[in-house]
């Protein structure tokens, strides 16, 4: 008999009033791994809002106040084990801060706040 292992991907929204749009992990950059929901993302050379066509990278949080750009937040948990993949990059609504990918984010998001001005962080929901 199979079994299976079945996972379902964090909610890091506060509420349900958000806008999202598509991007394209690079998995040679990320590596080959599951990148969970709530990293920061960014286009590898210049903002996905100038550039459609970027695929984008995982931002920590040291290089948040440092980086030119920041793009939003990864929404679901996406799977690059294959290769590059699709997911979803939050850039306007209101995220519970403490459902970061980056820990050290929820208990410092100043700088995040400043490079995503759209983004309402929501520190303690539940």
């Amino acid at each position: 008999m199979n079994k299976r292992k079945v996972t379902t991907s964090k909610e890091i929204l506060h509420n349900l009033d958000y806008e999202a749009i598509s991007v394209t992990l690079d998995s040679n950059k990320i590596g080959k791994k599951v990148v969970p929901a709530g990293t920061i993302l960014a286009g590898k050379d210049k903002s996905i809002f100038e550039d459609r066509k970027q695929k984008v990278e995982t931002v920590t949080n040291e290089e948040v106040s440092t980086k030119e750009y920041v793009d939003g937040i990864l929404l679901t948990d996406v799977d690059l084990t294959n290769g590059d993949a699709v997911g979803s990059c939050v850039y306007r609504g209101t995220i519970n801060a403490d459902k970061l990918a980056d820990s050290s984010v929820a208990e410092n998001y100043d700088d995040l706040e400043e490079v995503l001005p759209h983004i309402v962080f929501i520190k303690g929901g539940k």
